[in-house]
């Protein structure tokens, strides 16, 4: 999809990984499950990594989930775009697309 991707497989690896990338460089999008182990939901990490680059909550969000309790939507800081699974590759690129512009 022409995308360069950070990976990780906790929010703190995130923070990580991202701070090895190009001078720190701050993502244009974030991806998420919701589920996340260690207590933490996608909705709370989308905040920290948000706010570990100087509060920017105007990076937007894509928040996965096939938990049925997922919120279905937030306002504010703490907007996302949620993606219930299974997401078909047309409906995720559809959704990037969409919060990148």
């Amino acid at each position: 999809m022409g995308c360069c991707v950070v990976t990780a497989e906790s929010c703190d690896d995130a923070l990580v990984r991202l701070a090895e990338t190009e001078a720190g460089r701050r993502p244009d999008l974030i991806v998420c499950d919701y589920q996340l182990s260690g207590g933490l939901t996608g909705v709370g990490a989308i905040e920290r990594l948000r706010s570990a680059f100087c509060g920017a909550s105007e990076i937007p969000a894509l928040l996965v989930s096939g938990d049925a309790s997922a919120p279905q939507c937030e306002v504010g800081s703490r907007a996302y775009q949620l993606l219930n699974k299974l997401v078909n590759a047309e409906r995720f690129h559809s959704a990037l697309v969409a919060s990148v512009l």
